[in-house]
């Protein structure tokens, strides 16, 4: 997939190796693909905090250049955030 600036967004896939539906969001001038499980354990977080915990969790992922969200991501980030 190619995002607005034409650079090439990786595209997430099951650990089987088939590509599944991402996530794709901009954050800090990059686009971030968020993996289908990561996106659904993001909704498992209570709403009234969901969203600073997934501009949280899409910083961390910035500042260490990762270009894919992952439950593995998520995990470093909240044990970096104290989430």
């Amino acid at each position: 997939m190619t995002g607005e600036s034409g650079e090439t967004v990786e595209t997430a896939k099951d650990p089987g190796g088939c590509p599944s539906p991402a996530l794709v969001r901009e954050a800090g001038g990059r686009e971030l693909v968020w993996t289908e499980a990561a996106e659904q354990r993001l909704q498992r977080i209570p709403g009234f905090v969901r969203s600073w915990a997934k501009k949280a969790i899409e910083g961390f992922a910035t500042e260490k250049r990762y270009r894919t969200i992952t439950e593995k991501v998520m995990d470093e980030a909240r044990e970096r955030i104290g989430m």
